[in-house]
Protein backbone atom coordinates (compact mmCIF):
# COMPACT_ATOMS: atom_id res chain seq x y z
CA UNK A 1 0.00 0.00 0.00
CA UNK A 2 1.17 3.49 -0.75
CA UNK A 3 -0.27 6.06 1.61
CA UNK A 4 0.53 9.59 2.64
CA UNK A 5 -0.81 12.25 4.92
CA UNK A 6 -2.52 15.21 3.33
CA UNK A 7 -0.59 17.80 5.32
CA UNK A 8 2.70 19.68 5.31
CA UNK A 9 5.77 17.48 5.77
CA UNK A 10 7.46 19.74 8.30
CA UNK A 11 9.13 17.89 11.16
CA UNK A 12 9.48 21.14 13.13
CA UNK A 13 5.78 21.96 12.92
CA UNK A 14 4.83 19.79 15.88
CA UNK A 15 5.50 21.38 19.27
CA UNK A 16 4.44 19.60 22.44
CA UNK A 17 4.29 21.61 25.70
CA UNK A 18 7.22 20.48 27.83
CA UNK A 19 5.03 19.82 30.87
CA UNK A 20 3.12 17.21 28.83
CA UNK A 21 6.08 15.70 27.00
CA UNK A 22 6.70 12.87 29.47
CA UNK A 23 3.04 11.85 29.58
CA UNK A 24 2.15 11.98 25.88
CA UNK A 25 2.86 9.63 23.00
CA UNK A 26 2.88 10.69 19.34
CA UNK A 27 2.73 8.24 16.45
CA UNK A 28 5.43 8.85 13.85
CA UNK A 29 2.64 8.68 11.26
CA UNK A 30 1.33 12.01 12.56
CA UNK A 31 4.62 13.89 12.96
CA UNK A 32 4.35 17.19 11.13
CA UNK A 33 0.65 17.77 11.72
CA UNK A 34 1.38 20.86 13.79
CA UNK A 35 -1.22 20.29 16.50
CA UNK A 36 -1.37 20.43 20.26
CA UNK A 37 -2.26 17.47 22.46
CA UNK A 38 -5.90 18.45 22.85
CA UNK A 39 -6.70 19.06 19.18
CA UNK A 40 -8.16 16.63 16.66
CA UNK A 41 -6.89 16.41 13.11
CA UNK A 42 -8.27 15.01 9.86
CA UNK A 43 -5.81 13.32 7.50
CA UNK A 44 -6.33 11.76 4.08
CA UNK A 45 -4.71 8.49 3.02
CA UNK A 46 -4.81 7.71 -0.73
CA UNK A 47 -4.67 3.97 -1.39
CA UNK A 48 -3.65 2.76 -4.82
CA UNK A 49 -5.55 0.19 -6.86
CA UNK A 50 -2.75 -2.35 -7.29
CA UNK A 51 0.55 -3.21 -5.65
CA UNK A 52 3.39 -1.10 -7.03
CA UNK A 53 5.93 -3.20 -8.93
CA UNK A 54 9.30 -2.12 -10.27
CA UNK A 55 10.61 -3.18 -13.64
CA UNK A 56 13.82 -4.58 -12.15
CA UNK A 57 12.24 -6.95 -9.67
CA UNK A 58 10.32 -9.94 -11.04
CA UNK A 59 10.23 -12.90 -8.68
CA UNK A 60 9.58 -16.60 -9.49
CA UNK A 61 10.37 -16.22 -13.19
CA UNK A 62 11.15 -19.55 -14.95
CA UNK A 63 14.63 -19.77 -16.42
CA UNK A 64 13.32 -20.05 -19.97
CA UNK A 65 11.56 -16.71 -19.57
CA UNK A 66 14.33 -14.93 -17.77
CA UNK A 67 15.65 -13.37 -20.95
CA UNK A 68 12.36 -11.53 -21.37
CA UNK A 69 12.51 -10.01 -17.89
CA UNK A 70 14.59 -7.19 -16.51
CA UNK A 71 17.53 -8.51 -14.48
CA UNK A 72 18.12 -7.88 -10.80
CA UNK A 73 20.40 -5.03 -9.78
CA UNK A 74 22.41 -5.37 -6.58
CA UNK A 75 24.39 -2.97 -4.47
CA UNK A 76 27.91 -3.63 -3.18
CA UNK A 77 26.53 -5.64 -0.26
CA UNK A 78 24.55 -7.93 -2.52
CA UNK A 79 21.15 -6.44 -1.59
CA UNK A 80 18.53 -5.71 -4.22
CA UNK A 81 18.82 -2.14 -5.43
CA UNK A 82 15.31 -1.20 -6.56
CA UNK A 83 14.83 2.15 -8.32
CA UNK A 84 12.08 4.17 -6.68
CA UNK A 85 12.20 7.53 -8.44
CA UNK A 86 10.26 8.15 -11.59
CA UNK A 87 7.92 5.20 -11.12
CA UNK A 88 4.40 5.45 -12.47
CA UNK A 89 1.79 5.04 -9.76
CA UNK A 90 -1.36 3.01 -10.41
CA UNK A 91 -4.77 4.69 -10.10
CA UNK A 92 -6.03 5.58 -6.64
CA UNK A 93 -8.60 3.05 -5.43
CA UNK A 94 -9.91 4.94 -2.44
CA UNK A 95 -8.99 7.82 -0.15
CA UNK A 96 -9.53 7.27 3.57
CA UNK A 97 -10.40 10.39 5.56
CA UNK A 98 -9.55 9.74 9.18
CA UNK A 99 -10.13 11.89 12.24
CA UNK A 100 -7.50 11.30 14.89
CA UNK A 101 -6.08 12.78 18.08
CA UNK A 102 -2.55 14.05 18.58
CA UNK A 103 0.06 13.14 21.22
CA UNK A 104 -2.24 11.24 23.56
CA UNK A 105 -1.57 9.69 26.95
CA UNK A 106 -0.80 5.97 26.81
CA UNK A 107 -4.37 5.00 27.67
CA UNK A 108 -5.64 6.82 24.54
CA UNK A 109 -3.07 5.81 21.93
CA UNK A 110 -5.86 4.04 20.02
CA UNK A 111 -7.02 7.50 18.94
CA UNK A 112 -3.96 7.84 16.69
CA UNK A 113 -2.97 5.94 13.55
CA UNK A 114 0.11 3.77 14.00
CA UNK A 115 2.49 2.18 11.53
CA UNK A 116 1.21 -1.29 12.46
CA UNK A 117 -2.22 -0.32 11.17
CA UNK A 118 -0.72 0.74 7.83
CA UNK A 119 0.94 -2.67 7.52
CA UNK A 120 -2.32 -4.42 8.37
CA UNK A 121 -4.15 -2.35 5.76
CA UNK A 122 -1.47 -3.35 3.25
CA UNK A 123 -2.11 -7.04 3.98
CA UNK A 124 -5.86 -6.57 3.54
CA UNK A 125 -5.37 -4.76 0.22
CA UNK A 126 -3.12 -7.49 -1.15
CA UNK A 127 -5.65 -10.15 -0.13
CA UNK A 128 -8.71 -8.10 -1.04
CA UNK A 129 -10.33 -10.60 -3.41
CA UNK A 130 -10.36 -13.28 -0.72
CA UNK A 131 -12.11 -11.02 1.82
CA UNK A 132 -15.50 -10.75 0.10
CA UNK A 133 -18.24 -12.17 2.30
CA UNK A 134 -15.87 -13.10 5.14
CA UNK A 135 -16.74 -12.37 8.79
CA UNK A 136 -13.66 -10.72 10.29
CA UNK A 137 -12.96 -9.67 13.88
CA UNK A 138 -10.53 -6.82 14.45
CA UNK A 139 -9.02 -6.50 17.92
CA UNK A 140 -7.81 -3.06 19.02
CA UNK A 141 -9.39 -1.43 15.97
CA UNK A 142 -8.55 2.12 17.08
CA UNK A 143 -9.56 4.55 14.34
CA UNK A 144 -11.23 1.81 12.30
CA UNK A 145 -8.94 2.21 9.26
CA UNK A 146 -8.24 -1.49 8.74
CA UNK A 147 -11.90 -2.39 9.18
CA UNK A 148 -12.87 0.20 6.57
CA UNK A 149 -10.40 -1.33 4.10
CA UNK A 150 -11.67 -4.83 4.84
CA UNK A 151 -15.28 -3.72 4.36
CA UNK A 152 -14.28 -1.97 1.14
CA UNK A 153 -13.51 -5.42 -0.26
CA UNK A 154 -16.88 -6.78 0.87
CA UNK A 155 -15.99 -8.23 4.28
CA UNK A 156 -18.31 -8.02 7.29
CA UNK A 157 -16.09 -6.45 9.93
CA UNK A 158 -16.59 -6.48 13.69
CA UNK A 159 -14.28 -3.66 14.78
CA UNK A 160 -13.59 -3.75 18.53
CA UNK A 161 -11.70 -1.66 21.05
CA UNK A 162 -12.22 -0.16 24.51
CA UNK A 163 -12.97 3.37 25.74
CA UNK A 164 -16.00 5.39 24.71
CA UNK A 165 -13.95 8.25 23.23
CA UNK A 166 -11.94 5.86 21.07
CA UNK A 167 -15.08 4.02 19.97
CA UNK A 168 -16.85 7.30 19.15
CA UNK A 169 -13.88 8.34 17.00
CA UNK A 170 -13.90 4.95 15.29
CA UNK A 171 -17.61 5.20 14.52
CA UNK A 172 -17.10 8.73 13.17
CA UNK A 173 -14.47 7.44 10.75
CA UNK A 174 -16.69 4.56 9.65
CA UNK A 175 -19.48 7.03 8.88
CA UNK A 176 -17.15 9.45 7.06
CA UNK A 177 -15.91 6.69 4.75
CA UNK A 178 -19.23 4.95 4.21
CA UNK A 179 -19.12 5.56 0.44
CA UNK A 180 -16.09 3.27 0.16
CA UNK A 181 -17.73 0.37 2.03
CA UNK A 182 -19.37 -2.49 0.14
CA UNK A 183 -19.56 -4.90 3.07
CA UNK A 184 -20.37 -3.80 6.61
CA UNK A 185 -18.69 -2.58 9.80
CA UNK A 186 -20.05 -2.86 13.34
CA UNK A 187 -18.14 -1.04 16.09
CA UNK A 188 -18.23 -2.80 19.48
CA UNK A 189 -16.61 -2.55 22.87
CA UNK A 190 -14.45 -5.61 23.55
CA UNK A 191 -11.50 -6.03 25.90
CA UNK A 192 -9.71 -9.05 24.48
CA UNK A 193 -7.78 -9.39 27.74
CA UNK A 194 -11.05 -10.39 29.43
CA UNK A 195 -12.61 -12.57 26.76
CA UNK A 196 -13.70 -15.12 29.39
CA UNK A 197 -16.67 -12.97 30.46
CA UNK A 198 -17.85 -12.00 26.99
CA UNK A 199 -21.31 -13.50 27.49
CA UNK A 200 -21.69 -11.51 30.71
CA UNK A 201 -20.83 -8.36 28.76
CA UNK A 202 -23.53 -9.10 26.20
CA UNK A 203 -26.17 -9.70 28.89
CA UNK A 204 -25.19 -6.83 31.18
CA UNK A 205 -27.80 -4.21 32.06
CA UNK A 206 -25.12 -1.48 32.05
CA UNK A 207 -25.03 -0.91 28.33
CA UNK A 208 -24.21 1.78 25.76
CA UNK A 209 -24.43 1.98 21.98
CA UNK A 210 -21.17 0.03 21.62
CA UNK A 211 -22.01 -2.81 24.01
CA UNK A 212 -21.91 -6.33 22.64
CA UNK A 213 -25.29 -7.89 22.01
CA UNK A 214 -26.22 -11.52 21.39
CA UNK A 215 -26.22 -10.90 17.62
CA UNK A 216 -22.62 -9.73 17.93
CA UNK A 217 -21.78 -12.97 19.74
CA UNK A 218 -23.29 -14.91 16.85
CA UNK A 219 -21.13 -12.95 14.41
CA UNK A 220 -18.06 -13.63 16.54
CA UNK A 221 -18.75 -17.36 16.27
CA UNK A 222 -18.80 -17.06 12.49
CA UNK A 223 -15.56 -15.11 12.21
CA UNK A 224 -13.08 -16.92 10.00
CA UNK A 225 -10.32 -14.31 10.34
CA UNK A 226 -9.05 -12.39 13.38
CA UNK A 227 -6.78 -9.39 12.77
CA UNK A 228 -4.86 -7.04 15.09
CA UNK A 229 -2.38 -4.31 14.23
CA UNK A 230 -0.55 -3.90 17.53
CA UNK A 231 -0.07 -5.48 20.89
CA UNK A 232 0.61 -8.93 22.26
CA UNK A 233 -2.61 -10.92 22.29
CA UNK A 234 -2.65 -12.75 25.60
CA UNK A 235 -6.14 -14.22 25.40
CA UNK A 236 -6.99 -17.19 23.23
CA UNK A 237 -9.66 -15.77 20.97
CA UNK A 238 -11.20 -18.55 18.91
CA UNK A 239 -14.73 -18.90 17.64
CA UNK A 240 -14.99 -22.34 19.24
CA UNK A 241 -14.28 -20.84 22.66
CA UNK A 242 -16.91 -18.08 22.54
Amino acid sequence: MESCLDMEDDLDAFQLPIENALNAFLSDVHIGAGASESSRQSSRFPIYADPIHTATCSLNVPNDKASNQSSFHQDRDGDLDIPRKGRKLPPIRLVLTLSHAMATPLVNVGQQLWRGSLLLMDWLIHNGKALHGQNILELGGGLGAASIVGAHFGAHMLCTDIGLTTLDLCKLNIDRNQDWITGSVRVCSLDWGHIHNILDQAESTQRNSFSLCLDDIDQLKQCSIIIAADGKIQAAVKSSQI
